[in-house]
């Protein structure tokens, strides 16, 4: 019997909520048969796992044929410590770049003895072109959980939703960068006329900054200022696998309204999940949107 390849990989858990964690947990079920996977978590930004030294030894310990790293600069933004892991390392490297960053910072990728990944040409050309990466690479796309909708009365069925009313649904942790004070002032545009209702599929991460819960308030402020309690819904929740599927058959148009205050280039799981439900979507011109094109998968 021919012995599994052993691969270690590097990355935030899903508990707290952690799409880059569930994304590596995705990958990780989906070769379960094909190689021997262990994961290891990184402690710093999550407050949880091992530092970077002890982490290091505890990878080497287990002694994989191959390292994984699901690397994004709000985790490992202690950039000395993380090039030190690296040099830690003797084993072959794999770096997933889930984000590129716009604003200037330290250039440590062409030093790195690693192949890099990237989920889509965009982030390539822009970390070539503004940083000059010239390491190893290849720009494999990121998978996402997708399934099948249900019938959009069956879901607004299971839900308690009207069936008569336009319905927009925004998925994700409620958050400054996502745009919903916007979007509840854009409902009042249409109130009168359309009548529809505005549902915030999604609640609070648990690990959410001041500025976040300041920007829920004033979203709320607005709708009450603007007399929109009956035409905007928050879920209040993180929402399971099912429970998203649900939201998301029952809408007429799905919107991420991401706005431009998260400077880098990113994938996004959620949106790739929209996509595939076949429903209209409105996006914001937002980098971390980038690989969806305007007026070919969704308006922009």
């Amino acid at each position: 019997m021919t012995e599994l390849i052993k691969v270690a990989y590097v990355s935030t858990p899903t508990n707290p909520p952690c799409g880059i964690g569930q994304y590596n947990a995705d990958l990780v079920n989906s070769l379960h048969d094909k190689i021997d996977a262990k994961t290891f978590f990184e402690g710093l930004y999550w407050k949880r796992g091992t530092s970077m030294g002890k982490l290091a030894h505890e990878v080497l310990q287990w002694n994989p044929d191959l390292i994984h790293i699901q690397h994004a600069y709000g985790f490992f933004f202690l950039i000395p410590e993380f090039i030190s892991f690296l040099q830690l390392i003797d084993k072959p490297v794999v770096i997933t770049m889930h984000e590129i960053p716009t604003y200037e910072h330290q250039l440590w990728y062409n030093d790195a003895k690693a192949t890099f990944i990237f989920p889509h040409n965009g982030s390539y050309n822009y970390i070539k072109s503004k940083f000059g990466f010239n390491n190893k690479y290849a720009i494999i796309p990121h998978g996402s959980t997708l399934f099948e909708t249900i019938p959009k009365d069956l879901a607004r069925d299971k839900l308690n939703l009207p069936k008569d009313r336009i319905i927009l649904i925004q998925c994700g942790f409620y958050s400054f960068g996502k745009g919903m004070n916007e979007l509840v002032e854009s409902v009042s545009l249409l109130k009168d006329e359309f009548n529809p209702l505005l549902v915030f599929a999604g609640g609070v991460h648990p690990l959410a900054i001041d500025e976040d819960r300041r920007f829920l308030k004033k979203t709320m402020t607005t709708i009450v200022s603007l007399g929109l309690q009956q035409n905007v819904l928050f879920t209040g929740k993180h929402l399971s696998e099912d429970e998203l599927n649900l939201w998301i058959s029952a809408s007429d148009i799905l919107i991420l309204n991401h706005q431009l205050v998260y400077p880098a280039i990113s994938s996004s799981a959620i949106g790739k999940r929209i996509i595939a439900s076949g429903k209209p979507a409105i996006f914001g011109d937002d980098p971390r949107l980038s690989d969806f094109k305007d007026m070919e998968t969704c308006l922009k």
